[in-house]
């Protein structure tokens, strides 16, 4: 979903860069995210929230985005 949005508003002389970007930023927090798993303590109301407001911000790019 987030490759297709990024497709339709990159240019063709932009695409390899901010596909690039997308993925660097991508991984990255796939890895911030996998360790604050393992620090967070389970359950605890401090670390349900600040994960829901990582994803929340997860969507942010695509939701301020005029397309049409």
């Amino acid at each position: 979903m987030i490759e297709a949005w990024l497709q339709a508003e990159v240019t063709n002389e932009t695409r390899g860069r901010a596909m690039g970007l997308y993925r660097i930023a991508d991984m990255g927090a796939s890895l911030v995210a996998e360790l604050l798993i393992g620090v967070l303590t389970p359950a605890a109301y401090v670390s349900y929230n600040l994960l829901a407001i990582l994803c929340c911000a997860a969507l942010l790019p695509m939701a301020l985005t005029c397309s049409g």
